[in-house]
């Protein structure tokens, strides 16, 4: 059959039978979620919600078979595509050459994301903060983007979508509030002040607040928590929350979480400051899924992801001069947490699935088709008995016919450069990149992009491949890399095995088959590309 007609036969499909709108399907994004933060927390008989849902559904280690970049990661699991094929390569653009660089923004992504695509098909979606979801894209249903805390004009589509936004606004800017919010995160009353305040006992913990806008972060969070309490009275088949509070407090804080696993442990005192803090993160997202539950009653069928895990960061990290990163004692893990429930969801310990298997099954479970061009395969083992027999996959060849309009709209200059120094507190950008919010992408062109971050994302197509045995593929994205960037081989090469190892050390025995990796790197020792 002919790729249009196979289209058009799909829609008539979808048409005939009605697309699945009953149960909703509703991701959850957690950055940064750990297993060994969430599962310390439950033994200790907290986190109720997360509790339950590793009891009753399913769970596992996700696995990130690519860098552990957060824009790059989540733009992943909403498009299921690797970051040659979507485009979003880095945390700042242009990917490639010197100069100016900026935070990448939503009109970089080259393919739709699972919103575009619902909308497509005439599924309503509700996007709540998702990484790289501003400039908002019209869709049918609303998108709160990831700029909306910061008040900026133009992002929510559409405009006046969130139910009293203006008031939220307002009632996050009050002190008394804020003062509120941050408290069960640190061990003292928190102010601002404090950090300018030579009296104050409070000024070095004070500081380290202020010198990483933890305090601004933690209010963010809580505004995209009251948006998606507010927002999941409205109709949607998609819903799609996502905090980033875990990660960001993870990096700086980490120390204070696992002090036992550090050479020199934090004193008394700085434990009683941030000794909670981490664990708080993981407290306020319970809650926030807590209130999700609840508003579908076990109606709705629940994925909640990370984009990776996190642990103690490299000694040489930790020992970095540079003023503005030399706290950071937390690092990122290659293998992330995976939860589910609803009435579609099979219970029980999955393991084995990256991040490449969410778009697809999400698509599944709405009743979309699957574009055949997808690197990802539907988790049929994440699926209730019975399910693909009572909704048969369609697919398609891919979602090239999929309609991606993007807002006009003026970038904020101030809310660009806020993230832009939040990147380089967590010294994910240098120091000397200069922030310019006029830098363009330009015309897009993968091979041209910095040496290091053409092998990172050919090291994630050659690991994914391995992973799921499929050599002759790993063999290939390896020759497309020699033949057009033979500089960055050795380093993929590296990478891969980094992540093999890691992987290995950290995922449930079995996970992974050894030989495969094994057999691979003997093909291609590294000596072979030393010299590239």
């Amino acid at each position: 059959m002919k790729r249009g007609c196979l289209i058009f036969a799909c829609a008539l499909c979808l048409a005939a039978c009605g697309s699945r709108q009953d149960p909703p399907t509703v991701l959850v994004g957690i950055d940064g979620g750990e297993w060994q933060v969430i599962d310390e927390m439950i033994a200790a008989g907290e986190l109720p919600n997360l509790a339950r849902i590793k009891r009753e559904g399913a769970w596992g280690h996700l696995i990130n078979n690519g860098m552990e970049n957060s824009p790059v990661v989540w733009t992943t699991i909403a498009s299921g595509h690797f970051a040659r094929q979507h485009g979003v390569l880095d945390h700042v653009f242009p990917f490639g050459g010197d100069g100016p660089r900026r935070p990448v923004t939503s009109e970089l992504r080259r393919v739709p994301a699972l919103w575009n695509i619902a909308t497509h098909y005439g599924l309503r979606s509700i996007v709540v903060g998702y990484f790289v979801s501003h400039p908002p894209e019209p869709i049918d249903g609303i998108i709160v983007s990831s700029q909306a805390p910061t008040w900026e004009k133009g992002a929510i589509y559409p405009e006046g979508a969130l139910p009293l936004e203006e008031w939220l606004y307002q009632e996050l800017k009050d002190p008394g509030v804020r003062r509120w919010i941050w408290q069960p995160y640190f061990g003292w009353d928190y102010d601002p002040a404090q950090a300018e305040d030579p009296e104050s006992p409070y000024r070095a913990a004070a500081d380290i607040v202020v010198g990483r806008d933890l305090a601004g972060r933690i209010v963010r969070d809580e505004f995209l928590r009251r948006a998606v309490r507010d927002l999941t009275d409205e109709p949607s088949d998609l819903f799609i929350a996502y905090y980033r509070i875990p990660d960001l407090l993870s990096h700086l804080l980490w120390k204070y979480y696992d002090p036992e696993a550090f050479e020199t442990p934090p004193t008394e005192e700085e434990m009683e400051w941030f000794g909670e803090s981490v664990r708080q993160s993981y407290r306020f997202v319970d809650q926030a899924l807590g209130e999700l539950i609840k508003a579908w009653d076990g109606e709705a069928n629940i994925i909640i992801v990370s984009d990776h895990g996190f642990g103690r960061a490299a000694a040489d990290k930790m020992e970095d001069e540079n003023a503005r990163v030399k706290h950071l004692s937390g690092d990122h893990r290659p293998d992330g947490i995976l939860l589910a429930t609803g009435p579609d969801i099979e219970p029980g310990q999955i393991e084995g699935l990256t991040i490449m298997e969410i778009a697809p099954t999400l698509a599944a479970l709405m009743g979309l088709p699957v574009a055949g061009d997808l690197p990802g395969e539907v988790a049929t083992g994440l699926l209730r008995e019975g399910f693909l027999a009572d909704h048969p996959i369609q697919s398609v060849a891919d979602y090239s016919f999929v309609h991606m309009p993007l807002r006009e709209v003026t970038l904020n200059h101030a809310g660009q450069e806020d993230e832009m120094n939040t990147l380089k507190g967590l010294g994910y950008v240098g120091e000397g990149v200069e922030f310019d919010v006029t830098s363009t992408a330009g015309e897009y062109d993968f091979w041209a992009a910095d040496e290091r971050l053409v092998a990172a994302h050919m090291s994630s197509e050659i690991f994914y491949y391995l992973l799921r045995g499929e050599t002759n593929l790993a063999d290939e994205a390896l020759d497309q890399l020699l033949e057009h960037r033979p500089d960055a081989a050795w380093r993929a090469l590296v990478f891969t095995e980094h992540r093999f190892a890691s992987l290995r050390e950290g995922l449930p025995q079995g996970t992974l088959d050894p030989s495969t990796f094994e057999s691979f790197f003997k093909s291609h020792p590294l000596s072979k590309f030393a010299t590239n």
